[in-house]
């Protein structure tokens, strides 16, 4: 009777994992956010960057310069859009194997007995796509490293370049600059 499900149930043992998809901003670049659990900066790299120029062993934070491999830097609401498209994914295929073995069940009833049984199944979700988790809105300044042209997005100030380690707060500055200038909200105060 629960055949089909014990099998979906080992299905699920077997498998190693379950791709979630991560979308880029309008202008094309991945949220990411540093490991360390005392800075958490988050910033944004170019996806084709990420994937052509940053190396899997060693990535820096912008902020701080903590260094960590490649698979580090998801945003925690990344961690948790994923965990629950995942949880969502089997649920939904654990529903569908439940679904399917009470049809097996009732397509089995024999038509001359005595007793007749039916089984029905209620409140199941047969099956859950997973979706591409969305990324934030674009941030205001944009960074091209001058050692490895990585390009990458900050709000506020970033002093390392994430691809390579290469210190870019004079690039940073002049940006920041540059963006508060073309807006005409260039503003300074000084203090004597």
């Amino acid at each position: 009777m629960f055949e089909r499900l014990l099998k979906e149930l080992k299905e699920l043992e077997r498998t190693k994992q379950v791709s979630v998809p991560i979308h880029a901003d309008k202008d094309g670049y991945l949220d990411r956010e540093c490991p360390n659990e005392d800075c958490l900066f988050q910033f944004k790299v170019d996806e084709q960057d990420w994937k052509n120029l940053f190396k899997d062993e060693k990535i820096y934070c912008p902020l701080c310069k903590h260094e960590a491999t490649s698979n580090s830097w998801w945003t925690k609401e990344q961690l948790e859009l994923a965990k629950d498209q995942v949880t969502k994914h089997i649920k939904g295929r654990i529903d569908k194997a439940i679904e399917q073995g009470a049809r097996d069940f009732n397509a089995k009833k024999s038509r001359n007995s005595f007793i007749k049984m039916s089984m029905s199944v209620k409140g199941t979700k047969p099956y859950h796509y997973i979706l591409p988790i969305p990324s934030k809105e674009e941030m205001q300044l944009k960074v091209q490293c001058k050692v490895c042209d990585a390009k990458y997005a900050v709000i506020g100030s970033a002093f390392f370049c994430p691809c390579c380690g290469h210190n870019s707060a004079d690039e940073t500055f002049d940006n920041s600059l540059k963006e508060q200038d073309s807006s005409n909200k260039c503003n300074f105060i000084v203090f004597n």
